[in-house]
């Protein structure tokens, strides 16, 4: 019994290591490409900033998922986007054309003070903006 339960266990355990990054719609996470974004120069203490982004991917078969926002440095804000893709690509047919999206997302900035928003694509620094945050 104990080494049918052990059996179970080490099975288990190699089943979840083979997982990979797919999600239940069978699609998996990845980059977009940002292509343009502007944000806002001023706000108020407290108040959201609403960015417009415009991502692409290289064929139809790409989704929109999401922003990642990463703050590593004090009012500084770093800007990847994501979307999704068939994992299974044996028999794929994503048509003709890129996948392009007008988008948006909001940060609240609370202190006054100058922030800077970067817009990443992987590692590369596509730009940066300043918002100035004052009563």
């Amino acid at each position: 019994m104990k080494k049918l339960l052990a059996a179970l266990v080490v099975f288990t355990s190699l089943t979840g290591c083979l997982k990979t990054v797919e999600n239940k719609t069978g699609r998996v996470l990845v980059p977009l490409q940002i292509t343009g974004a502007q944000t806002p120069a001023e706000t108020v203490p407290g108040s959201r900033i609403n960015a417009r982004v415009s991502v692409k991917g290289s064929n139809k078969c790409y989704e929109f998922v999401g922003f990642d926002v990463r703050s590593n440095v004090q009012n500084t804000y770093d800007i990847r986007a994501y979307g999704s893709y068939p994992a299974d690509t044996s028999n794929l047919n994503c048509g003709t054309g890129l996948f392009q999206l007008d988008t948006a997302f909001s940060l609240p900035l609370y202190m006054e003070g100058k922030y800077v928003i970067r817009y990443y694509n992987d590692m590369t620094l596509l730009k940066a903006d300043t918002v100035t945050v004052r009563n």
